[in-house]
């Protein structure tokens, strides 16, 4: 990122994570300037902000989703209700988790899986 006066200039970024093989996408955070890791799924149709989070995550996807489960590393899955707040974009609210790291699988209209790893940490 680049700042110029009053214009940010900002570049994303894709990798795999070799540990998870889980595209990335670095996004920086209109708040503070901080960059935040958001992941998504091979074909960019998925991506959920802030991540890590501490309270809600954001939700993009490109399709209908019709179902959404959240699994802790313990294997542990629940369906989860995601609230849609426009178009493609959706809220999930996580404020009473525990931290740690979470799957967010998503179920579209069309069929298709999508799952992203979420890490929810305490406010600080």
């Amino acid at each position: 990122m680049t700042i110029h006066g009053n214009s940010i200039f900002s570049a994303v970024v894709k990798y795999v994570d070799t540990a998870f093989m889980s595209p990335y996408v670095y996004v920086p955070s209109q708040d503070t300037g901080d960059v935040h890791i958001n992941a998504v799924d091979n074909e960019d149709s998925f991506v959920a902000y802030p991540n890590p989070f501490s309270q809600r995550v954001n939700v993009q996807c490109d399709k209908p989703v019709t179902a959404a489960w959240l699994t802790d590393m313990m294997g542990r899955r629940e369906e989860v209700k995601l609230t849609a707040i426009g178009d493609g974009h959706y809220t999930l609210d996580l404020a009473g988790r525990p931290q740690a790291i979470y799957l967010l699988t998503l179920l579209t209209a069309d069929g298709q899986q999508h799952t992203i790893r979420l890490i929810k940490r305490n406010k600080q």
